[in-house]
Parts: C-alpha cells; sequence; structure tokens
C-alpha cells in the first residue's frame, strides 16, 4: 500500500458515519409513498442451511425484521426482496458452492420475515445472478412506480447488496433519474472466512471486517448514501 494514512482514515471515517431518522428519510423523498424498501438474499440458505450459512448474516435478521416494522408503520408500501433462486446446473455453482436452489428451503425467505403481518406487501424478485438487476424488471419497476428514496440492505456487502446499491445508482445515472439510494450500515452483513482456514481448506479468504470497510466506502464513491443506522 502506497499511502500508510488510506487505512487509519477509512477506519475512523467508518466510525463515523451518521445516523438518521426513517421520519427524516421520509420527508425528503416527499413521502412514504415514494420509498421503497429492498432487502436482498435474507434467505434460509445464507443465514441457517447449506454451505453458504453465515451467523454474521444471520446476526442482521433481528435488525431487518425490526425496521421492516418500523418502515411499515410509517407507511412505506413497497418492499422489494431480491432473492437468489438458482437452477441445479447454475453457472454460479462453479464459483460458489451450490446453494439457494429454486424449491428448496435454503431458497425461502427467513421464517422471521414470513411471519410478519403485512407479508401480502412483499414482491419476491427471483434472480439467478449475483446481480439483482441483471435479467429482472426491477429498476424499470421502480422507475414506472415513481420511486425517489430506495433503501438497500441485506447480503452480502461485497456481492449481492453492493451489486444491488451501485446497480440502481448507474441506472438513476445512465437514465437521468434523482433517486436516492441509501444504504444503512447496521442492516447489512457478509460472511467471515479468516486467511488461515481459507488456506487449509484451499479457498479464497474473506475478511468480513475489511470487506465491510472498503465497500461501503465504495459505495460512497460511487454516490450512495452510506449511513450508520436509523435511529
Amino acid at each position: 500500500m502506497t499511502d500508510p494514512n488510506f487505512l487509519p482514515w477509512l477506519d475512523d471515517h467508518t466510525s463515523k458515519r451518521e445516523s438518521m431518522s426513517l421520519t427524516s428519510l421520509l420527508q425528503e423523498s416527499g413521502g412514504a409513498e415514494h420509498c421503497a424498501v429492498a432487502v436482498v438474499d435474507l434467505l434460509e440458505g445464507f443465514c441457517r442451511k447449506g454451505p453458504l450459512a453465515s451467523d454474521r448474516i444471520l446476526g442482521i435478521v433481528d435488525p431487518i425484521t425490526s425496521f421492516l416494522k418500523e418502515a411499515h408503520q410509517a407507511g412505506v408500501t413497497r418492499f422489494l426482496f431480491p432473492c437468489d433462486s438458482h437452477a441445479a446446473d447454475s453457472p454460479e455453482f462453479q464459483t460458489f458452492p451450490p446453494h439457494c436452489v429454486t424449491g428448496t428451503e435454503e431458497a425461502e425467505l427467513v421464517h422471521e420475515l414470513k411471519e410478519l403481518e403485512f407479508t401480502h406487501l412483499f414482491e419476491k424478485i427471483e434472480k439467478q445472478s449475483i446481480s439483482s438487476l441483471i435479467a429482472t424488471e426491477l429498476p424499470r419497476q421502480l422507475q414506472q412506480e415513481g420511486v425517489r428514496t430506495i433503501i438497500c440492505t441485506g447480503d452480502c456487502t461485497d456481492l449481492c447488496l453492493y451489486h444491488l446499491a451501485v446497480g440502481l445508482r448507474y441506472w438513476a445515472n445512465a437514465h437521468h433519474l434523482r433517486w436516492d439510494i441509501v444504504v444503512p450500515q447496521n442492516l447489512v452483513a457478509t460472511y467471515d472466512l479468516p486467511t488461515a482456514t481459507a488456506t487449509e481448506l484451499g479457498l479464497l479468504p474473506h475478511p468480513a471486517d475489511f470487506l465491510d470497510k472498503v465497500f461501503f466506502y465504495h459505495l460512497e464513491l460511487n454516490g450512495v448514501r452510506v449511513i450508520s443506522k436509523f435511529e
């Protein structure tokens, strides 16, 4: 690393991101009717079942569930759930172990979400890649519905969540849309695979804390609003 000051700066910057109230954000949006909440890949296959289940990702289930209740009480009615739903022979399984195959328990939303009283407002968007925008109608749908603010939550920080949030930012820029893409740090997580463990298994390391910081920073660099949390 040529700049010895960057990593200390990144640590400090990450710890100093400000929180905001959901009420304030909805006012900025022109009302709850102009806001959508997206929860990407909060599935059993990333929380409890299968080879990619992670305790770190399981740890955001309760905070996201609580936030969805708060958003619903505030008048939000658009709840979008881009979710992995892979064919058994998906090319993605050349990179990651088989996971979230269509029709299996791994491809189901976590039970905490399915037990909410307003699931009739949920729209599950099946995706077959890390991107929530490729081969789906998600961005066009948001454009047609007059959405101005999209709150992006879920997993993984550096994979599906990142490509959802930055992809929506790119789509908005390309179509001259004044969308505000918001990512709350406390409602996002990625998995951890320490270097020693990865070396033993012949896999690539995946240091979660470091990647969280880098990808939150990179989201900001691309025009996504990253906050610490909603108050």
